[in-house]
């Protein structure tokens, strides 16, 4: 972004210059000078190298351009975007991002993090998702055809696919994956060669990286094969999700994800076990309340070392989940899922369902 008014001011000060000394020199009046100093107009493109030779400077610092954001710069740019989105700007807020990444355009660490953006929070209006997905489709190809970070490249290939999993493309789902290589254990074989040079903490730093990644993948797949009935006998899957949940302590560390598996489990054995199903509702209610209360991404007592890793990511700490439009659907969800009509009658669910409602 250019901030060129307020650079001329600092750089003529440091040069022991007056506005009316530096319009004599150019050989323009000191309105001229004024006017670029309080934003109301720009130096002429003909001035640019001679304010920046006066100044001993590049053009791009008097500029104050930047092409590339640090890691910071992007945390915060993501929390501004954010906290602003809602259904009523939404418009507005689409078209400041499309600004931002005309400025960024070769920043790929920024243009996968306003991709994300667009994802995370095309719901909030439902006749605009089309359009807002095929905006961050738009980005992820940038990134995957022009950037030389593989790990860059491999992201977006993954944000590409959730996109289509939004608007419903299957097909170009299957066409995008389906040639990809597995994961081979490339963390391994880094964590291996740390040690065996002596750097301990940072093989222990990428161990719980990987470690933190495939818990969540893992307990996510297995809330897929629940939901889809992949495997015969589900009971065994909830038996062995739970374990995971609790070794780990998923609740906490990760509700979202919790939250679906809860979810998930409850509406299993709504027909056939109504104390285990208002078991898994009540655990469920208690993931919602972790997401509206503030939650952020972060580690515990055994992932100690990704916090750094987890404010690195594009979006950083904050949680991906819009809390406003995920509010609204917490009880609708409970609500419209046949198998809980079961438990209409019961006291419990029914103080479940309001403690949803009264989530602020």
């Amino acid at each position: 972004m250019l901030n060129i008014a307020q650079n001329i001011q600092q750089l003529r000060i440091e040069a022991g210059m007056t506005q009316e000394s530096l319009a004599h020199y150019l050989g323009l009046t000191k309105a001229t000078v004024s006017k670029w100093e309080n934003h109301i107009s720009y130096p002429d493109i003909r001035y640019l190298p001679v304010l920046a030779n006066l100044f001993n400077t590049m053009v791009d610092h008097l500029l104050g351009y930047q092409n590339q954001l640090d890691r910071q710069q992007i945390s915060k740019l993501h929390e501004s975007i954010v906290s602003k989105v809602n259904r009523e700007n939404y418009d507005e807020v689409i078209a400041e991002i499309g600004q931002l990444f005309k400025a960024y355009i070769n920043d790929h660490q920024t243009v996968l993090m306003l991709a994300q953006i667009l994802i995370n929070h095309c719901q909030l209006k439902s006749e605009s998702v089309q359009q807002t997905i095929e905006q961050a489709i738009q980005y992820l190809d940038r990134i995957i055809t022009h950037s030389d970070a593989q790990h860059l490249v491999q992201q977006a290939i993954f944000f590409k696919a959730s996109c289509f999993i939004i608007i419903q493309h299957y097909e170009d789902v299957i066409h995008l994956l389906k040639e990809r290589p597995y994961k081979l254990g490339d963390e391994l074989l880094l964590a291996n060669s740390y040690v065996l040079t002596g750097q301990r903490e940072e093989a222990s730093k990428v161990i719980q990286v990987e470690m933190y990644q495939q818990l969540i993948i893992m307990l996510s797949h297995i809330n897929m094969m629940i939901h889809f009935q992949l495997k015969e006998d589900i009971e065994e899957l909830i038996v062995r999700g739970q374990k995971l949940v609790d070794a780990f302590d998923i609740n906490h560390l990760h509700p979202s994800t919790a939250l679906n598996f809860n979810l998930l489990s409850a509406r299993y054995y709504a027909h056939t076990d109504d104390v285990r199903a208002i078991c898994y509702l009540k655990q469920y209610y208690t993931n919602c309340k972790s997401l509206i209360n503030d939650y952020y991404l972060h580690g515990d007592t055994f992932f100690d070392q990704i916090d750094d890793w987890l404010k690195s990511t594009p979006t950083g700490i904050t949680a991906p989940i819009d809390k406003d439009n995920v509010k609204s659907k917490f009880v609708e969800v409970v609500r419209q899922i046949p198998e809980f009509k079961n438990l209409e009658n019961n006291q419990d669910f029914k103080n479940i369902c309001y403690q949803l409602e009264q989530l602020k």
